[in-house]
């Protein structure tokens, strides 16, 4: 099931929106980034807590969306150095599913952190 209620398969949706530029192998990125959009803004939440985490993603989504940035990489980790089980994750994807600011997401390609980091597609911003 999409995340946001999108047809079809979110990465698909995604590439379509997105399309890649060129080989995908010649890119590294799995195709994912444009040859114009040489960098994908990223969010890093190893080592914070649940509140560290939300209040920086939350800032993040915004900020991206205010600069009219459509897509972002949230790195949340696979809970490898946790003491229980991998909680940043199913915190993160909670969030970006309740956002007002998120269009779509998913896993990450295996080159941009695999189930360790999420892509995120943010709404336009109205004018």
């Amino acid at each position: 099931m999409n995340p946001k209620g999108m047809k079809g398969n979110s990465m698909e949706r995604y590439l379509e929106l997105f399309p890649p530029h060129g080989d995908k192998e010649e890119l590294g990125l799995g195709g994912i980034e444009r040859k114009e959009t040489p960098f994908l803004p990223t969010l890093d939440l190893h080592g914070m807590i649940r509140e560290e985490a939300r209040i920086a993603l939350n800032d993040f989504l915004r900020n991206c969306r205010r600069r009219g940035i459509r897509r972002a990489l949230v790195v949340h980790g696979k809970g490898y150095h946790s003491n229980g089980p991998a909680v940043l994750g199913n915190f993160v994807r909670d969030i970006l599913r309740n956002s007002k600011e998120v269009e779509d997401f998913g896993p990450a390609p295996p080159q941009k952190g695999g189930s360790g980091a999420t892509w995120v597609l943010l709404r336009q911003r109205s004018r």
